[in-house]
């Protein structure tokens, strides 16, 4: 999920083409690579203090 903010206006914005096309070569280059074995992990946070 990506969210562009336009830095003039402080609001989101459409994201130019070129960074889009950008954004999915990297993803395609991130896919081939292998799972990484801690993926799918449940992350355990203790019910401690709260504030």
């Amino acid at each position: 999920m990506t969210l562009h903010v336009s830095v003039a206006t402080r609001r989101a914005a459409p994201m130019h083409a070129s960074l889009q096309a950008r954004l999915r070569e990297l993803s395609d280059a991130h896919g081939k690579l292998p799972r990484p074995p801690q993926a799918g992990r449940t992350i355990g946070l203790s019910a401690g203090r709260r504030a």
